[in-house]
């Protein structure tokens, strides 16, 4: 059985997650952008890729 993996998400179109929000290492998803945020060993959060837009293909399919 496949196990459900979650990410902390908002779907307010620009938000940033801010640091005291994610543990180190722990990923965001912003679900109006399309853009993922990961907290790295410094303290900061940065934005992963380049976010998508609609339209965008993955796996064959529409995001």
């Amino acid at each position: 059985m496949a196990d459900t993996f979650l990410l902390k998400r908002s779907s307010t179109p620009g938000a940033v997650p801010q640091p005291v929000q994610l543990q180190l290492g722990e990923m965001a998803m912003n679900t109006a952008d399309g853009k993922v945020y990961v907290k790295k060993s410094n303290g900061t959060v940065v934005q992963v890729g380049g976010g998508l837009q609609d339209g965008d293909q993955i796996d064959g399919g529409n995001f």
